[in-house]
C-alpha cells in the first residue's frame, strides 16, 4: 500500500525557503509515497513549482470561532488518511492541527518556532526525528522562472 504523507509549512517566505532542503529530503526518502503539502494560498504556487509534492492543500487558517472553517479543514485532513505528518512549521496552530486527525498519524516535529536554532537547522532536526538524515541547503533554480 502506498504511504500517504503530509508536510505542513505555512510561515513566512524565509521559512519556506529554509524548508526547501527538508522538502527535497522528504521526497527522496519517500520516493514511492503520495506526498501532500499544506500551506497558505500565498505559497501554493511555489509549492507546486518546486516539484516535491503530488498535491497542494490550501490552509485558509480559520479564525478561532470559525466553526465551519475548522470542520472543513478537519474533513480535508481526515479524508486523506495520512500515515505520517512532517510539521515543518511547528507552532501553536500546527500543534492544534494534530488534534484534528482521527486517527492521529505519526507526527514528526522539531523544535518550536521560539527555538534558538536557525530555521534551516530546525528543519534538519525535524526531519532527522523522522529518520531522514540527508538534508542539504537546496539550490532554488526552480524559482528563476517565477
Amino acid at each position: 500500500m502506498q504511504q500517504n504523507i503530509l508536510v505542513i509549512q505555512s510561515g513566512e517566505l524565509r521559512d519556506f525557503i529554509y524548508a526547501v532542503g527538508a522538502m527535497a529530503a522528504i521526497r527522496r526518502h519517500h520516493m514511492d509515497a503520495k506526498i501532500s503539502f499544506l500551506t497558505t494560498e500565498s505559497f501554493a504556487q511555489m509549492a507546486q513549482d518546486c516539484g516535491y509534492f503530488d498535491e497542494i492543500l490550501v490552509d485558509h487558517q480559520p479564525k478561532l470561532y470559525d466553526i465551519f472553517g475548522w470542520f472543513g479543514l478537519k474533513s480535508i485532513l481526515n479524508a486523506a488518511q495520512f500515515s505520517r505528518v512532517y510539521d515543518l512549521q511547528h507552532n501553536r496552530r500546527t500543534a492544534f492541527y494534530s488534534r484534528l486527525f482521527n486517527p492521529k498519524p505519526e507526527w514528526v516535529e522539531g523544535a518550536s518556532e521560539q527555538s534558538d536554532l536557525h530555521a534551516f537547522l530546525n528543519q534538519r532536526q525535524t526531519v532527522a526525528s523522522g529518520g531522514i538524515e540527508d538534508v542539504e541547503r537546496h539550490r532554488l533554480e526552480w524559482l528563476a522562472d517565477n
